[in-house]
C-alpha cells in the first residue's frame, strides 16, 4: 500500500522520538529527508539504514512533483532535519503533491517547538498569532514587529539563533517593548533555558550567560482586551 509519512523527529534530544516514529522509520522503503547529514545521524542513532532522498527549501519546488512516482507502490517517510516537517519547513509542497496523486498522507507526531515553547511560557495562549519566521532584511523586519504589536493576543516568533540579538534589538523599536515574554532556548537540549520577564531582565539574563545565539523561539504575551 502507498503511504506518505509525515514524521515528527527531536527538536534537539534524540531521546524524544517517539516509538511509533522508530517502527516507522524501520519499515518505510525509504527516506525524504531535509539535509542529508542530519538525517543520517539520527537514523544511525536509532540503528536504522535506509535510502535518503533530499527536500529542502532550495529543490522542494522542482523534486516534490517528481517524488511522486518514486513514492508510488511504496512506504516512505518524510522528516525534517528536527522538528515537523512543512511547519516552518519544508514538505508542504510534497504534501500538495501527494494530495493531487491521492497518495495517502498520515502523520506521526511528535516533539514539537511550538507546543515546547507555549507549555513553558508562563502566558495565557488561550489565543495567540503564529508569526513564524520574521523577514531577512532590517527595515522590512522593524516594520513587521511594529504591524505585530498592534495584535492583541500572544505571539509566537522564530528566527535564526545568529539573529537573536538583532530581533531583541527590533523589538525596541516597537511596542512590543512594553509587553513581558518568555525566550525558549535550546530547548530539550543541554544549553537549554527558558528566560521569562520583560525584555531588559532577559537581556541582562542573556549577557549573564553569554548567549549571543541560540535556537530560540520567543512567545510575547497578549494585551488585555478589555483594557483601554
Amino acid at each position: 500500500m502507498t503511504m506518505l509519512y509525515v514524521i515528527a523527529v527531536p527538536i534537539g534530544n534524540f531521546k524524544d522520538i517517539t516509538l511509533r516514529a522508530i517502527s516507522i522509520l524501520k519499515k518505510v522503503d525509504f527516506v525524504i529527508c531535509e539535509e542529508y547529514r542530519p538525517a543520517d545521524t539520527l537514523l544511525r542513532s536509532l540503528d536504522i539504514e535506509k535510502e535518503l532522498l533530499q527536500l529542502n527549501e532550495h529543490n522542494e519546488a522542482t523534486q516534490a512533483t517528481s517524488l511522486i512516482e518514486k513514492i508510488k507502490g511504496k512506504k516512505v517517510a518524510l522528516i525534517s532535519d528536527c522538528g515537523t516537517p512543512g511547519f516552518a519547513d519544508p514538505g508542504t509542497l510534497l504534501v500538495q503533491a501527494c494530495h493531487q496523486a491521492n497518495i495517502p498522507v498520515s502523520p506521526i507526531p511528535g516533539a514539537s517547538s511550538l507546543t515546547a515553547s507555549l507549555s513553558v511560557s508562563g502566558i495565557d495562549i488561550s489565543q495567540f498569532y503564529y508569526a513564524g519566521f520574521l523577514t531577512r532584511k532590517n527595515e522590512a523586519r522593524v516594520q513587521e514587529l511594529q504591524e505585530l504589536a498592534k495584535r492583541k493576543e500572544a505571539l509566537v516568533i522564530y528566527d535564526t539563533p545568529y539573529r537573536l540579538q538583532q530581533v531583541l534589538q527590533d523589538i525596541k523599536k516597537t511596542k512590543l517593548i512594553e509587553r513581558n515574554m518568555t525566550l525558549a532556548l535550546a530547548l530539550t537540549c543541554k544549553q537549554e533555558a527558558v528566560l521569562h520577564g520583560n525584555l531588559a531582565k532577559i537581556e541582562a539574563r542573556l549577557q549573564e550567560m553569554e548567549r549571543k545565539k541560540s535556537l530560540f523561539v520567543l512567545v510575547v504575551e497578549g494585551v488585555n482586551k478589555h483594557k483601554k
